[in-house]
């Protein structure tokens, strides 16, 4: 697979990742008032659940890039990380001016930045793994052991405590299972999104027969699948509304992530224009995910758009892609002024 083919995908991955992530902004905007037993929770969490890969599959294309590429220190701090932390800051603050809360004061609606620039922070932790992210994946047999580890303490265990403990009434055992669940957790230090990092790499050096598509595919449906059903029927099952398999950790999600990735990876793109359109379309999709939360608080307060303005089934993508739209547009004015473009988008 030669270059050029290798960046088209890494260019509709992100694209879809994007959409994928203001869909799932979308889907949990009425997801907490909703009752559980109603058509729009349910449809809610069909959306939530069927683009819980965006995030992953995000982090997955970075580990594709950067772990291929020779970086110093000093590029890795002075270009990559100053950009996102100059981001972080002017972003935060253009929030904080948006949603000002007088008994907070100024500077804690500055620092409490909204809730989707978490994945700067996360971003920029993985910058600064790079040079040792490097030296694992340097050996195919160190970076499938990480892989593995990463599996099987950060996505297998976890994911084991939270059925068990969703479907276990003995309550020496659910003491049992907060004890080991916090204690496994601490593995996120060492792993945690390091390993999604890590997985894109080596997703994008490795190649597969068409048998083994055939079977990620397969995982990646039963991943769908599980992840909706099994919080739905939590929910109903406690009567309150269940997130507990949404998790970029659980296993369900890495299948899902894993299998949108392969798909795009092995795709054909052969239209030129559509191409081009979809690589200029990516390179303001960073543009697209600061400003989606904005625009989305501004529709819903401002015009009374929302999932519950119509029907949830239609108003979630529907709203979904004027959101992207508009941030669109926004991105593409920012990215023509030089320092913007440069440091901010």
């Amino acid at each position: 697979m030669d270059k050029q083919k290798r960046t088209i995908y890494f260019d509709y991955l992100r694209v879809m990742a994007t959409l994928a992530v203001i869909m799932l902004h979308m889907s949990a905007q009425n997801w907490y008032v909703s009752d559980v037993n109603g058509y729009n929770w349910q449809v809610f969490n069909l959306y939530d659940s069927i683009v819980r890969w965006g995030v992953p599959v995000f982090v997955m294309i970075s580990g594709a890039l950067f772990l291929k590429k020779e970086l110093s220190l000093k590029v890795i701090y002075t270009k990559y990380i100053f950009r996102m932390a100059v981001s972080l800051v002017v972003w935060s603050a253009i929030y904080a001016l948006f949603r000002y809360d007088e008994q907070q004061g100024r500077l804690i609606n500055f620092i409490s930045a909204p809730y989707h620039l978490w994945f700067i922070f996360m971003i920029i932790g993985l910058y600064m793994m790079i040079p040792i992210l490097k030296k694992v994946v340097e050996n195919m047999y160190t970076l499938r052991y990480f892989l593995f580890m990463s599996f099987i303490f950060v996505g297998c265990i976890p994911e084991l405590i939270t059925i068990i403990r969703d479907f276990c009434t003995n309550s020496t055992i659910l003491n049992c299972l907060e004890i080991i669940e916090k204690n496994i957790k601490e593995l996120n230090i060492a792993f945690g999104y390091s390993a999604y990092f890590v997985l894109g790499f080596y997703l994008s050096k490795i190649e597969f027969n068409k048998k083994q598509r055939k079977i990620i595919y397969i995982l990646g449906c039963l991943g769908f699948i599980f992840t909706i059903v099994m919080d739905s029927f939590v929910a109903l099952k406690n009567q309150q509304y269940c997130s507990n398999y949404y998790n970029n950790f659980m296993i369900n999600v890495m299948l899902e992530s894993i299998a949108i990735f392969v798909f795009f990876k092995y795709r054909k793109f052969k239209n030129d224009n559509i191409n081009k359109g979809i690589s200029y379309i990516a390179q303001r999709c960073f543009g697209i995910y600061l400003v989606h939360v904005l625009l989305i608080k501004i529709l819903k307060e401002q015009m009374e758009i929302n999932t519950m303005t119509f029907n949830a089934l239609i108003s979630v993508p529907v709203i979904t892609i004027l959101v992207f739209s508009i941030g669109l547009i926004l991105s593409i004015i920012l990215n023509k002024i030089p320092y913007i473009k440069k440091y901010i988008v």
